[in-house]
């Protein structure tokens, strides 16, 4: 019996991280990042996010799919990847210079808290929009 319970225990955690997450996303976030990604990100992603706003044909590489990324990530979003590229943390080393303009640093002047390249531990309204687009472009990826 406690081999049993040891052995489902052990097998939840590992299919822990392969399933889906089954609750749901709360709208009330979806709305406010979708509200950012409007303003902010569709000019070059598009409105649907597919890659096609009116800045893309300027650009020097194509823009991403943003509705792609589960599907390119074997399924499973790369919420980290993607809050990374958006703060800035993380280069798209594809696109060379860096073109995607870093909205962690974008927020944090539109906060008024001046031109930083990283984001300071107190800085939680900013992480909490960048959370926002984040659970926006979860609630986007198109079905496998």
């Amino acid at each position: 019996m406690r081999v049993l319970a040891i052995a489902m225990g052990f097998l939840a955690i590992i299919t822990a991280g392969m399933a889906a997450p089954t609750k749901p996303l709360p709208e009330e976030q979806i709305e406010r990042g979708r509200t950012d990604f409007m303003e902010n990100c569709a000019v070059c992603h598009g409105a649907s996010g597919v890659g096609d706003g009116p800045l893309s044909n300027f650009l020097t590489v194509p823009v991403p799919n943003v509705t792609q990324l589960s599907t390119l990530n074997q399924g499973v979003f790369p919420a980290k990847k993607v809050r990374w590229i958006i703060d800035g943390r993380a280069d798209v080393i594809a696109h060379g210079p860096r073109d995607m303009p870093v909205w962690g640093n974008e927020f944090r002047l539109e906060a008024g808290k001046g031109d930083l390249p990283a984001l300071k531990p107190n800085d939680r309204d900013i992480e909490n929009r960048i959370e926002d687009l984040v659970v926006y472009l979860m609630s986007v990826q198109a079905a496998p």
